[in-house]
């Protein structure tokens, strides 16, 4: 027994050894250098870090130990500890710039606090800066696992929270983090967290790049959004509110176990303008559910921004229902005047992929609006005009096979045949517009009906293009249009169904052909020809137009180029009336600017009275230059007249220079006797609007031509009168709507000839006038009266007597004439 006791101890005694041995080893230098790789290796197992220990201490009762987590993150910690009972207590501190790993982001970190427990009931404090933000927090780990949390975060810039959540910085501001987890665990898990927006601002330039979206530069957000847990559930409600937006989320649900969510939401898009590429405009207010987990989610929205409802449902299928949605509206939404007004039904049904599906759309009660239409398109149309749209088509393979059709009293459009490839964004399909009668277009009444058919193909992707054939015109017409260049070719239309279809009155008859060809759009270049031989003015129409049912046949012929908004042009008319010549066309699309040199040819003055409604004769050439800039104006020359007439016409106001013109020449123009002589230059001016208007003219060299008149005198006054030149001679005249009053004043060495008080009727020709002929020592009165195509002259007898030389007057009268040679004597040619 004493032999196995004293075993013991000595056994005992050993171990004794041993034990002191390895504090001694374990408390030492020595030994915190053997076990710096044990803990390395520990720690960064349990981190997933590179780890550096550049200082570890152990000593009895107090740790001294510095490690630096990937190079960046250092964590400080002194302690003091007993194994019996078993208690630590210590400080630390985690100081870094710039620390990233993985979705962790500190940047410049610095937290202090302290650690006090066992190694199976900890309790943690700190408080310091963190992601540049202030932060407070406390936890508590029992056996590994923490149970209790307390954190809190004031001001965390919101575009790192964004970059821990892998999403792009849309927006800069603050952020402020509550979170109170009293109880954590696998069971009965308790808590809080509350976030707040706060001077939070949109990155506009980031979400233009990346969106295409333009939101306003300052668009501030605020807003709150709110957990609690409680086991495996997680309450949460939101409320964002922008100058743009607001969206709430209310009744969320989320079960941390299954991962189901659910909540509803409400989305008031104050001007979708912004989120649209500027596509659309006008306010959206959505309000729905929605739930699922991962990848399986189901939508439900319902809107009633547009009058009607608009319904979706968005799960493994896609479907949308419209019921009585408001045509102006839409219309409005889409950026569109209000041509149309109406209601819109129509469901759509589709995979979430939108290759698979079908739809139905169909627009009732629907108007157009004239006025707008006329606004818009410069198309005419009868107000109140009805109209039905129906559309249905499927979606195979993301390609969408559809047929669709308008109808209305006025036309009818058919796409017969679309095609639609989704992922390309390319449509193809025939069409067919059936024109009822376009007489309607103009406003024609009691016309034969002017059926019109226009029909082809039509592509639209990136761009329009569209090819067609017209019929109901003429003969034929082919037109092409792809956005970059654009064709018609027609022969044998008719020109009064083109001007109707154009809402034109029809003033002109017959056939032409036109040849367009647009080698560019952008800018314009191109090129065109037009031609007509077997043309006609409409009788009506120009009785309309001028006062007589003129019925002129004509043909005419151009051709010209594009260049940019420019056209150069040259044209040719030629009609029973005469021919005319334009060259060097100019024409400026965007200012409407237009000028031209012009020749006009008239080989029969007379035949123009059934346009003009006054009978010239002759014949006349004219040439000048056309312009047009917000008025008319025409200046031009003829010297057809053997002399130089120059003249202007400006809107209204017409003015004419005369210069070196035989009398004769002048007087057989308007029609009248030539029984003058001389040259006239003088002014006229005349308003057409007015229909008056003044002359004052100077005829050099004035004479009386022979005739009864100056025969009579010859036998009176032994001196023939037709040999008297006068050398000053003056006529001023006034012209009214009706009327024509003048005066006219010749003066020669011995002889003056004046007519006073003279007017002249101008809806019948009739004249009157007072006239004064003296030479040397005679003087005779007289009236004029007759028309000016059968004048008459009155010799006033009583005013003979009155002078010195009246008895011998009247003798040698009354012996040449004979007694009546007081009354009324015989016409003559004036």
């Amino acid at each position: 027994m004493r032999k196995a006791l004293i075993v013991f101890l000595s056994f005992l005694l050993l171990i004794l050894l041993l034990l002191s041995g390895f504090f001694l080893f374990l408390f030492s230098p020595t030994g915190d250098e053997f076990f710096k790789p044990y803990i390395k290796r520990y720690i960064e197992q349990k981190s997933g870090m590179d780890v550096a220990i550049p200082e570890y201490q152990l000593r009895a009762g107090s740790l001294k130990m510095t490690l630096l987590f990937e190079k960046r993150l250092q964590f400080r910690t002194v302690a003091n500890y007993s194994l019996f009972p078993e208690h630590i207590k210590g400080v630390y501190r985690l100081k870094t710039k710039g620390f990233r790993y993985g979705d962790m982001r500190l940047d410049e970190a610095d937290i202090k606090g302290t650690y006090e427990g066992t190694s199976g009931d900890l309790a943690i404090d700190g408080k310091g800066t963190a992601m540049h933000a202030p932060a407070t927090y406390r936890m508590r780990f029992v056996e590994g696992e923490v149970k209790q949390l307390e954190a809190k975060l004031r001001g965390l810039p919101l575009e790192i929270l964004l970059a821990m959540a892998k999403q792009p910085a849309l927006a800069k501001g603050k952020v402020d983090v509550d979170v109170t987890m009293p109880q954590i665990g696998s069971r009965g898990a308790k808590g809080s967290a509350a976030l707040r927006l706060k001077n939070v601002f949109l990155n506009h330039r980031l979400i233009r790049d990346l969106y295409g979206m333009e939101v306003p530069p300052k668009s501030r957000v605020e807003g709150r959004v709110d957990a609690a847990l409680n086991g495996e559930q997680i309450d949460f409600a939101a409320k964002i509110e922008s100058t743009l937006f607001a969206c709430s989320l209310k009744e969320g649900y989320l079960n941390t176990e299954t991962k189901q969510l659910s909540g509803s939401y409400v989305i008031d898009i104050k001007e979708i303008r912004l989120f649209s590429q500027n596509r659309l405009q006008g306010p959206l207010l959505i309000h729905g559910k929605i739930a699922g987990r991962e990848k399986q989610w189901h939508v439900t929205g319902e809107s009633r921004s547009l009058g009607g409802v608009l319904a979706f449902d968005v799960a493994d299928a896609i479907t949308m229902k419209m019921k009585e949605i408001s045509v102006p509206k839409l219309l409005h939404f889409a950026k569109q005047p209000a041509w149309m007004s109406g209601k819109l039904n129509g469901n759509v049904k589709s995979d979430k992929t939108f290759r698979q599906g079908s739809y139905t759309l169909t627009v009732s009660h629907a108007r157009l609006n004239a006025k707008i239409l006329k606004k818009q398109l410069g198309v005419d149309i009868p107000p109140k005009t009805v109209l039905v749209l129906h559309s249905k088509g499927t979606v195979t393979d993301g390609n969408v096979q559809a047929v669709a059709t308008v109808d209305s009293p006025l036309a009818t459009l058919k796409l017969s045949q679309i095609d639609y490839d989704i992922a390309k964004g390319v449509l193809k399909t025939p069409y067919r517009l059936s024109i009822a009668d376009a007489n309607r277009f103009a406003k024609i009444k009691n016309a034969k009906k002017l059926p019109v058919d226009i029909m082809g193909k039509v592509q639209y992707g990136k761009g329009l293009a569209l090819e067609g054939k017209i019929s109901g015109l003429g003969e034929t017409g082919h037109f092409s249009y792809d956005g970059k260049r654009a064709s018609l070719k027609a022969s044998g239309l008719y020109v009064e169904r083109v001007l109707r279809l154009l809402g034109l009155p029809v003033y002109l008859r017959g056939e032409t052909a036109v040849l367009v060809n647009m080698r560019e759009l952008s800018p314009m270049e191109g090129s065109f020809r037009v031609s007509g031989k077997k043309m006609w003015t409409d009788p009506v129409q120009m009785k309309k137009l001028v006062g007589k049912a003129a019925k002129i046949p004509l043909s005419l012929s151009g051709k010209g180029e594009i260049h940019r908004k420019r056209v150069t042009a040259e044209a040719s008319l030629k009609s029973s009336l005469g021919d005319m010549t334009l060259t060097k066309v100019k024409s400026n699309f965007q200012s409407g600017k237009f000028s031209s040199n012009y020749t006009l040819k008239i080989p029969d003055m007379q035949k123009l009275q059934q346009v003009i409604d006054v009978k010239l004769y002759g014949a006349l050439a004219l040439s000048g230059t056309l312009a047009y800039d917000k008025y008319l104006k025409i200046t031009g020359v003829t010297r057809s007249l053997k002399g130089e007439m120059r003249y202007t016409l400006t809107g209204t106001r017409f003015r004419a220079m005369l210069k070196g013109l035989p009398l004769p020449n002048l007087l057989g123009l308007m029609g009248y006797p030539q029984s003058f002589l001389g040259t006239v230059s003088g002014t006229l001016s005349y308003d057409l609007a007015g229909d008056s208007g003044k002359a004052d003219a100077q005829i050099a060299a004035f004479r009386i031509k022979p005739g009864k008149f100056t025969d009579m005198l010859k036998a009176v006054l032994k001196k023939d009168p037709s040999r008297i030149i006068y050398k000053t001679t003056r006529l001023k005249a006034s012209i009214k709507p009706h009327t024509i009053a003048y005066t006219l004043e010749a003066k020669g060495t011995r002889s003056t000839l004046s007519v006073t008080q003279g007017r002249i009727d101008r809806r019948n020709g009739r004249q009157q006038g007072n006239i004064k002929f003296v030479y040397e020592k005679y003087t005779i009165y007289g009236k004029l009266a007759g028309t000016t195509q059968s004048p008459r002259f009155i010799l006033d007898t009583s005013a003979l007597i009155k002078e010195k030389a009246g008895e011998k007057l009247q003798k040698k009268l009354e012996k040449h004439l004979g007694k009546d040679a007081g009354r009324l004597l015989k016409a003559f040619g004036l």
